[in-house]
């Protein structure tokens, strides 16, 4: 009986971290509706360096994020084809809970008027199996998406010795929707 539960409980920790959006609607957001590209602040990270009275180095570490995310920006805008894009800052999640759609912005830095009636996120983290940086790709819960679905691109190169820029990553995960379109 103890095995049962353990059992039960391990499923269900499993099943809560997959994606609710199927592979096949995940490729007709990405199609007809908006990607929207989460650009992630640390927060925490900065707060706790003021805490500690260490403000050069949190104005070192806001000055890499914002150059990240001027390249995440660039790299989207100029490379992603398969759709629309937008783009929101981590730290105004809770305004696009709200139906905020100024709370997204385009590529030219200008918030958007009209909410998208539905969207994807894709955001530069750890994927959640491999625990290797790249683009993470996740529905709208917040779920990541789940195979077949090209849900993945790591941000490592061959054998890991080099890392990829956004245009290639980027390039590529657009190659994995491709195929995987004609298959459907």
């Amino acid at each position: 009986m103890k095995n049962y539960f353990l059992l039960i409980i391990a499923l269900s920790v499993a099943l809560s971290g997959t994606a609710q959006t199927s592979a096949e609607d995940a490729l007709n957001i990405l199609r007809n509706h908006t990607l929207i590209v989460k650009l992630i602040v640390p927060e925490k990270k900065m707060e706790a360096l003021l805490k500690a009275n260490k403000k050069e180095e949190m104005l070192a570490v806001q000055k890499e994020t914002e150059r990240l995310h001027e390249n995440l920006i660039q790299a989207f805008s100029t490379t992603y084809t398969f759709g629309k894009v937008a783009f929101i800052y981590s730290t105004e999640m809770y305004r696009l809970a709200e139906g905020d759609a100024s709370a997204l912005f385009d590529a030219q830095g200008s918030p958007l008027e009209k909410l998208p009636t539905t969207w994807l996120f894709i955001e530069l983290s750890e994927s959640p199996q491999r625990s290797i940086n790249g683009f993470v790709v996740r529905d709208k819960e917040h779920y990541v998406l789940s195979p077949p679905f090209p849900y993945f691109v790591s941000q490592w190169g061959f054998l890991h010795l080099s890392t990829r820029s956004f245009p290639s990553m980027i390039s590529e995960w657009q190659d994995k929707l491709n195929r995987f379109a004609l298959r459907l």
